[in-house]
This record gives structure tokens, sequence and C-alpha cells, in this order.
């Protein structure tokens, strides 16, 4: 599993699509959780049910249930005896990320790794701004992407690839491309779709 981090804005979605476009499934946490959330009918907001869920569960609450939809995505990835890789969205903490590594099962023997997706404050922010609808200032998206509820980002930087997205979709695929060649024995993904330079 290839997990890809970063900042808001960062390109994560967009990196998602585009090693969609050469066979990888993907996962995108946040979007599950609130499908989970919203298929159990409580009435507690998302962050109610979460903290809820905490409280009687542990802190490992939402990582369990991650789990178990990626077990469920896991079993429908086998082509011919191949068991493609998965990247997975949206994980927000180192320990949130051992804690799903530790409880699925490794795709055809490869150990978790992490990518993490890096760009200059003004890509970040006019990203930000564009898919929020928002104009957030320079100064206002640093302190938005400083919160004390994004500093868990950081703390999976020691342990990831980094990856610098300098905001045009070839330059991302490139490097994409070069790290999926570079972190895979047994290319999990098309390569006949590659671009050629």
């Amino acid at each position: 599993m290839i997990f890809i981090v970063g900042p808001h804005g960062a390109g994560k979605t967009k990196a998602a699509h585009i090693i969609a476009k050469y066979g990888l499934a993907s996962i995108d946490l946040g979007p599950t959780l609130r499908k989970i959330h919203r298929d159990t009918a409580s009435k507690l907001s998302f962050e109610e049910w979460v903290t809820q869920g905490e409280g009687e569960y542990g802190v490992n609450f939402t990582d369990a249930l991650l789990v178990r939809e990626i077990a469920a995505l896991q079993g429908g990835l086998l082509h011919d005896g191949y068991q493609g890789d998965l990247l997975i969205l949206g994980s927000r903490s180192y320990p949130g990320i051992e804690y799903i590594c530790a409880h699925t099962a490794p795709m055809n023997g490869f150990p978790c790794r992490i990518l993490f997706i890096e760009a200059s404050i003004e890509v970040m922010r006019t990203r930000f701004n564009a898919r929020e609808g928002k104009g957030l200032s320079v100064e206002k998206f640093q302190k938005y992407i400083q919160r004390p509820s994004q500093q868990g980002i950081a703390g999976i930087r020691p342990y990831a690839h980094p990856l610098w997205n300098d905001g045009t979709e070839q330059q991302l695929e490139l490097a994409l491309l070069e790290y999926l060649r570079e972190s895979t024995h047994v290319l999990p993904f098309n390569e006949k779709k590659f671009i050629t330079v």
C-alpha cells in the first residue's frame, strides 16, 4: 500500500488520479469515514461521532473502521494471481498509518510506503482556494495549514519519501512514475501506459 500524504492543496488527489491511470486503486480516508458515519444514521455530527467512538473504543476507532474498508478493497484487487497495489489518501498521523499497516495484509509482500507531496505555499493556496471556493491570502492560508489539527501531517514527513509538486501535472506525473519504478520490485500498474519523455 502506498499512503499519499501532504498538506492541503499539495496535490494528493491529483496524484491519485494520475496513478489511477496506470491501474492502481485508491481509497480516500476522509470521505470513506464520512460515508461510514452517514451509514450509521447517527444523530451526532461527524466530529461528535468520532469523539464518542474514540471514547468508547480508543484512539484507533477510525483506523479500525478504515482497516475493514481497506481489507474489503484488497480482496477485489486480484488479477491473474497478482494483487494490484492500493493508494491511500487522507492519513493525518504516523501512528494511524502504523495501525493500518499492522492490521492489513501486505500486498504482494511489499511493505507499506509513504509518499509525502510538498509544494510551495502559493501553489497550495491557489489549489485550496479553487477547490474550496475561498479567497484566503497567503498569511491566512499559512495560519490555516498550521492549525493543531494539521500538525500530525508534519509528523509523517520523516518516515516518507518526499515528492515536490511544482504545480504542473506533467512534472507531477513524471515524479510519480519515477517513484513507483524505484519503490516496487514488481510494477503494480500497466507500464505500457508510461508516458515517454
